[in-house]
């Protein structure tokens, strides 16, 4: 929304946090909170801490400013705009609020208020937020989620010993990205959690395993092998995995990914504009239509520890 260099900009992270009306069919209702020292009406968003992603920064200031704990939906927008001392960017997300706001009145938030989603652009006093705000109201909120993962760094493959690739471990950069990818899961409202055939897949979902207390699901149809024999069997696969009613994470390998992703969103591009690394993820919005489930939006996250990554804007896509 501006072309302000990103190099030197304070990052900062937020959403559009969103529930249900109570009246059955009404529309959504959108969270906007007043910052007694500034005297506007905004969207919850904050600073990111060092050493955290904006996804997880956007879930902890939403936490911060409002009371709710939030599960991240599609990608938004990033915004750029002047403040004292450096310029500032913002990466925001819809937000949908997964608990009930224990709003605690603060000197940096002193009032919260769910306004219609029609009458909160009326509302908002910075036109950033109702730009925001507009992208917000042209997104489908009735999706499901689906993360689809790269494994974290592993070493380097054994081409003589084909069977030894399968127990490659995470080495220690890999454990370390498996941690923060735990966090994002975390952000996406992760609840279940399927990983190709291979050890350094099922690895790179147990901390977020541990913390949710389930078991990880082995998929051989998503493993690179047979995934080269039979690709239609691994799409057919994704598609189940993202109508079972909860965020999934699949973990996967390198050269499953790009094409499958690609072909699931009819777009076959899509494989060569993003260099899927270690760690990084696909997070699909996946709504329902009449041929079943379907992409409608993506959003391409990087690996937790790419600071650099996140420096540029975040690729995403709407079809």
């Amino acid at each position: 929304m501006s072309d302000v260099s990103s190099r030197q900009e304070i990052r900062a992270a937020g959403g559009v946090l969103w529930r249900h009306a109570d009246e059955e069919g009404a529309e959504p209702l959108i969270a906007l909170i007043h910052r007694p020292h500034y005297d506007d009406w905004t969207l919850p968003k904050g600073k990111v801490d060092p050493g955290e992603i904006p996804p997880v920064a956007a879930v902890r200031e939403i936490a911060e400013e409002t009371g709710s704990r939030a599960e991240l939906g599609p990608f938004l927008a990033t915004v750029h705009y002047p403040a004292k001392g450096a310029p500032k960017r913002v990466d925001y997300w819809a937000a949908w609020a997964a608990t009930a706001p224990e709003f605690v009145p603060n000197d940096e938030v002193d009032l919260l208020e769910w306004v219609p989603v029609g009458e909160a652009r009326d509302r908002l006093s910075h036109d950033l937020d109702r730009e925001v705000l507009d992208v917000f109201r042209a997104i489908r909120l009735d999706v499901e989620t689906l993360v689809v993962v790269r494994h974290a760094s592993a070493g380097t493959r054994d081409e003589a010993d084909p069977e030894a690739d399968e127990r490659r471990p995470l080495d220690e950069l890999g454990l370390a990205q498996a941690e923060g990818l735990a966090h994002l899961g975390g952000a996406f409202g992760v609840s279940r959690l399927h990983a190709a055939d291979k050890l350094r897949c099922r690895q790179t979902l147990d901390p977020l395993a541990q913390l949710l207390e389930v078991e990880t699901v082995s998929e051989p149809s998503l493993t690179e092998e047979p995934f080269a024999e039979n690709p239609n069997a691994a799409l057919d696969r994704l598609r189940e995995l993202a109508q079972i009613g909860h965020t999934t994470m699949v973990c996967s390998q390198g050269d499953v990914i790009p094409p499958l992703v690609a072909e699931w969103c009819g777009d076959p591009e899509l494989a060569a504009k993003i260099d899927v690394a270690k760690a990084s993820a696909w997070v699909i919005s996946v709504g329902a239509t009449p041929n079943g489930p379907k992409p409608v939006a993506a959003q391409f996250i990087a690996s937790p520890l790419a600071d650099s990554t996140w420096d540029d804007e975040i690729p995403h896509f709407t079809w």
